[in-house]
């Protein structure tokens, strides 16, 4: 088992609640049962499941959504909370778009 302790400035940088979880994605980089997250106000546990006990590196990439940015008034100053992007341009013109070939020079891979 292992705990990693999130960063205070990026934990308060981000918005965690049941609307807006936090997403922790562990690759394992060896053989084992697989494994579980468990997330936590401070961090997560990464547990191998079927009470495994190998012991194999993993990477970890968190994924969350930013937390709106408060005054010492508590007023909103930034928004970013439910903002998602805006409706994108018009589609594009099939007609206009081409399929572009380039030529390599041989000469030049060797």
């Amino acid at each position: 088992m292992a705990y990693i302790v999130i960063d205070m400035l990026l934990s308060k940088l981000t918005q965690k609640d049941e609307k807006h979880p936090l997403k922790v994605f562990i690759p394992l980089k060896g053989d084992c049962n697989g494994a579980e997250t468990e997330i936590t106000i401070n961090g997560f546990k990464v547990k191998e499941l079927d009470n495994g006990k190998s012991n194999v590196f993993f990477s970890w990439n968190l994924v969350a959504y930013r937390a709106n940015v408060i005054d010492v008034n508590r007023k909103i100053q930034s928004k970013h909370v439910d903002i998602r992007f805006t409706i994108g341009p018009n589609q594009l013109n099939p007609e206009k778009q081409t399929d572009a070939k380039h030529e390599t020079d041989e000469r030049k891979l060797k």
